[in-house]
C-alpha cells in the first residue's frame, strides 16, 4: 500500500515492512504502485521518479516530464510508463 505522505507499505506473512525514504525511497509521497507478473513492485512517487522493489530492495529512476501516475505491462512483458 502506498501513502501520499508516509511511503510504502509491505504486507508479507503478517509482517508490516514500512519503506521510506531512509529505506531507499526517492519521496515519501507514493503516485502509484503496479506489481507486474514475475512479481516485482513498480512505485511511482511525486518527485518525477519511479523506481522498483526487488528483493527488498529499491531501484529508481527520475523521468524529466511530470510525477509518474501510471504504469502498464503489455503482452510480451514490456513495462511502459
Amino acid at each position: 500500500m502506498g501513502s501520499y505522505t508516509e511511503g510504502l507499505f509491505q504486507l508479507q506473512s503478517g509482517v508490516v515492512k514500512k519503506f521510506g525514504v531512509a529505506e531507499g525511497l526517492t519521496s515519501s509521497r507514493i503516485t502509484s504502485i503496479f506489481e507486474v507478473r514475475s512479481g516485482m513492485i513498480w512505485i511511482g512517487t511525486q518527485d518525477h521518479s519511479f523506481g522498483r522493489l526487488r528483493n527488498g530492495r529499491m531501484e529508481f529512476h527520475h523521468v524529466t516530464s511530470d510525477q509518474v501516475t501510471t504504469f502498464f505491462e503489455d503482452r510480451e512483458g514490456n513495462m511502459w510508463v
